[in-house]
């Protein structure tokens, strides 16, 4: 069982899920914790993502916890991890409570200041494999 993080698009997380596809028969599931695909609100970048890891994606159970570069927003009504809640379905108490987002100046992150919660969703949610509980939390 493997956990990684912060692997965003970079050669560096090619390798490390490269490393990992390797050995995969050996992996019961993989834990990403956080700063996924660092897209930016650009929904191509999350999708190529999916698409350049879905040889190992496809291949062992996947569970993550968002980072902050996961906040982003959705274009339309600025809501607050939508992309994420959208791509990931974790275990869930109840369907996600979004906040929203006002963009300053310049729409890009960091330069949002961010009104409301995330909560439920997949902020939260906890897995029992085998004799061990896992209990994941949104640390932002």
């Amino acid at each position: 069982d493997l956990i990684t993080g912060d692997p965003g698009q970079k050669k560096d997380a090619d390798l490390t899920f490269r490393g990992i596809h390797s050995v995969i028969k050996d992996i019961d599931f993989l834990i990403i914790t956080g700063d996924l695909s660092y897209a930016n609100r650009n929904h191509r970048l999350h999708d190529r993502w999916f698409n350049r890891y879905q040889y190992l994606f496809g291949n062992v159970p996947l569970m993550v916890t968002p980072g902050n570069h996961d906040i982003e927003t959705d274009c339309c009504d600025w809501s607050i991890f939508k992309s994420f809640e959208h791509r990931f379905l974790m275990p869930q108490i109840q369907p996600a409570v979004l906040g929203h987002a006002c963009a300053e100046r310049d729409s890009a992150p960091p330069n949002y200041r961010f009104q409301g919660t995330y909560d439920y969703g997949n902020s939260f949610y906890s897995v029992t494999i085998g004799p061990s509980k896992f209990i994941f939390l949104d640390g932002e």
